[in-house]
């Protein structure tokens, strides 16, 4: 490796922030690192949603490493938690730019949901694992290749039935290969789909695609530019926790209070609609046998949706909402609390029993009841008392990642890298169906009593006092995010005999941003800014 060859791929190191182009790569330029059965796909019920994120970290696979590679496989679904840690502290990557939520620190693997032949090609780093495409984290970090050459070649059809969140999944995938042209494309369809997944009122509908296209420059100084996009429209019904007491009267682990009967036919309460179309396009430069750069550009915006049913000067709609529960009357538990243990308490008891046992309607979401209480009190001119309402985030990312990697001898590799990303989300919430009502306004209702009903301190904006709120309308709360960061890290690896050295380090920078309307006659704005340095020596001892 020439001083000259290496002082250009500095230079290109150090400009590609300039032109915003990213990076990631693994030391050999095509060879996929297919992850064997052993690893594991990871279903929606397991990961989770925004509302209801998965506290695990991922540990998909690690051959390095018998006790990870286990726990990940046997204990992920019970929730075990490697080092104690929970999922923000794993990080995944594709084509070396890190996905994680610039904001939770999470990364919804729902948004990969349907890719498991594109998934499979990835590497994997636990914490102090040594590895070509960032400085792993706390809980290890993967990296996904989405690169159409480094796909397995060929046509494949699957076609499956299940009894869990989806009921039939069709997939077919193609991967040409590359070509003598230098040419290499990839597409992907799934389609997955329930009526009644296995809990009951929840349903399925996902489509997933992924499409890439790649092309390959040269022979011994080799360039490559690949681009790659992909997405999963979902709608689902989700499923609620309860408490053990409403698992024990409904007679049934399954227990779902979030749905109902209306007119007949099952309606859930919290309906969530996700998508986040993605894009990355990935340069690869392959100096020589020893030296290779890699940039990357992301691009991502995502919207995600969950509805939740609320009500409006009246009792929680809820069916296990605790005062409906038998055990809000009658202390069964507590011999010492007289108050809660009289003649009439035991009475009220077993009323509240009797009527949740009667019948499975009464356990649920009773639908045709709030509609007539609202299109009564409607008559009266009176607003909604139950509504559902949609919580949303809406967020851009843009994120930009270089990484080079230099043998530096034999046993010696180098490898430098530099992140930035941008993140800009909004957070709203707005009226999704007024069940009937004719009329809500914005207003906190939680206050009145605690403040007068007229007064500034129960205005959600103070911009529209009291205004009317519509289907589709914003209300309760409207903020912008805006989260910028940067990162530069360095690794150094050398073997010396039975003794493997690795030394690794990055230093950061954080900028946040928030804009909200509330209840003042001005937007409010916050901000944050701080650097974050992380170094660390590994020394391991090579197996004979």
């Amino acid at each position: 490796m020439t001083k000259a060859k290496l002082k250009l791929a500095l230079v290109a190191l150090c400009y590609a922030p300039v032109a915003f182009a990213q990076t990631p790569k693994d030391n050999k330029q095509q060879q996929p690192t297919t992850v064997d059965e052993s690893a594991f796909t990871f279903t929606e019920a397991q990961l989770g949603d925004n509302e209801n994120m998965s506290q695990n970290v991922t540990i998909i696979n690690s051959a390095s490493n018998l006790y990870a590679s286990q726990v990940g496989f046997l204990f992920s679904p019970m929730r075990f938690r490697y080092r104690a840690l929970n999922q923000k502290y794993n990080e995944v990557h594709v084509n070396g730019v890190p996905l994680n939520d610039a904001v939770s620190g999470q990364f919804r693997f729902s948004n990969v949901g349907g890719l498991n032949q594109q998934t499979r090609n990835a590497d994997f780093a636990l914490p102090f694992e040594d590895n070509l495409f960032a400085m792993p984290a706390l809980g290890g970090s993967n990296n996904y290749d989405f690169r159409p050459a480094n796909q397995p070649a060929g046509h494949r059809l699957s076609i499956g039935g299940a009894n869990r969140n989806y009921t039939l999944r069709g997939m077919y995938t193609y991967n040409s290969g590359l070509n003598e042209k230098g040419w290499a494309f990839s597409a992907s369809l799934t389609y997955r789909w329930a009526n009644r997944g296995y809990v009951e009122g929840t349903f399925y509908n996902s489509l997933s695609y992924f499409l890439g296209v790649q092309k390959v420059f040269g022979s011994r100084t080799q360039h490559s530019l690949a681009f790659t996009t992909w997405g999963n429209p979902t709608e689902r019904g989700s499923q609620g926790a309860a408490t053990d007491e409403s698992y024990w009267i409904a007679n049934d682990n399954q227990y779902n209070p979030y749905w109902g009967y209306q007119n007949g036919k099952v309606r859930n309460s919290r309906v969530v609609n996700d998508f986040a179309p993605s894009a990355v396009m990935t340069w690869d430069w392959k100096i020589d046998d020893g030296l290779k750069l890699s940039t990357s550009l992301f691009g991502r915006y995502s919207m995600y949706k969950s509805t939740k049913l609320n009500y409006n000067n009246s009792d929680n709609p809820q069916p296990d909402y605790w005062k409906m529960l038998p055990s809000s009357y009658y202390d069964v538990w507590d011999e010492t609390n007289k108050l809660a243990r009289t003649r009439q308490s035991l009475a009220d008891w077993y009323t509240a029993y009797n009527y949740l046992t009667a019948s499975k309607a009464n356990r649920q979401v009773n639908w045709d009841r709030l509609y007539a209480a609202n299109k009564s009190v409607a008559a009266q001119g009176v607003d909604a008392m139950y509504y559902l309402q949609a919580r949303r985030n809406d967020a851009l990312t843009l994120a930009l990642a270089s990484t080079l990697n230099m043998q530096v001898t034999k046993n010696a590799t180098w490898n430098l890298g530099f992140i930035g990303s941008t993140n800009n989300a909004r957070n709203y919430q707005t009226m999704d169906d007024l069940l009937g009502a004719n009329s809500y306004h914005n207003v906190n209702t939680y206050a009145i009593g605690t403040y007068a009903p007229n007064s500034s301190q129960v205005q959600y904006d103070l911009n529209n006092p009291n205004a009317l709120v519509g289907k589709g309308d914003v209300f309760g709360y409207d903020y912008h995010l805006l989260v910028n960061k940067a990162m530069a890290w360095s690794s150094y690896n050398v073997l010396l005999g039975r003794v493997n050295l690795m030394f690794a380090g990055k230093v950061g920078a954080l900028a946040c941003n928030a804009t909200a309307k509330c209840a003042t006659d001005c937007s409010q704005k916050a901000r944050l800014a701080k650097a974050v340095p992380r170094i660390f020596l590994k020394v391991a001892v090579k197996q004979a």
